[in-house]
């Protein structure tokens, strides 16, 4: 009877760590049901190829270390084959990195030349492009000088020669054929 006793308690134990393996892998990879799709796991393949080979080995012990008990292996099939194929993923990502590294490079077809009607359309639409962006420039520039003259009227008192100076060297500045750069620099504005 006591040697009963501890068969079943020690059945009963043997089970519980079963079951608190599988529940723990069920945790783990319970918000990775893409890990069952297998056009994720060509694409993953495809993307890691070379983080997946470098960690072959880390990968494999892993697999082989979930397959070294062969009773917690079918019960947590049977019990959740879910788990089990996602728990699985890295080999099997693995195996299909394996197999686009061995496959041929294509070599990528020759880059076709540009037709001169090609050409000479990128370069009408650079012109078109760059006498677009000296309208916005000129446009906005106008705007500014329009708001300067309204902030002039602001100062009554302003000598009529000295608004007329003030007027004429910020519309000198506004106007001028050079361009400050982001960096300071002055460039020529040309179409």
């Amino acid at each position: 009877m006591q040697r009963e006793r501890a068969k079943a308690a020690q059945t009963q134990a043997v089970e519980q760590a079963l079951q608190v393996r599988i529940r723990t892998l069920v945790i783990r990879y319970q918000a990775f049901a893409h890990y069952e799709d297998d056009a994720f796991l060509v694409d993953h393949a495809k993307t890691h190829t070379a983080q997946l080979l470098a960690r072959r080995d880390e990968i494999l012990a892993a697999y082989q270390e979930l397959h070294s008990d062969p009773v917690f292996l079918a019960r947590m099939q049977a019990q959740d084959s879910h788990t089990y194929i996602r728990a699985t993923f890295e080999a099997r990502a693995l195996a299909q990195a394996e197999r686009i590294a061995a496959q041929p490079l294509q070599a990528q077809p020759p880059k076709r030349r540009s037709t001169v009607e090609e050409v000479r359309a990128r370069i009408v639409a650079r012109i078109e492009t760059k006498a677009e962006d000296k309208i916005a420039r000129m446009r906005k520039k106008v705007e500014k000088l329009f708001q300067a003259a309204r902030m002039l009227d602001e100062y009554p008192d302003l000598d009529s020669n000295d608004r007329l100076r003030l007027e004429s060297e910020f519309a000198e500045s506004i106007f001028s054929d050079e361009e400050e750069t982001p960096h300071g620099n002055t460039r020529k504005e040309t179409l």
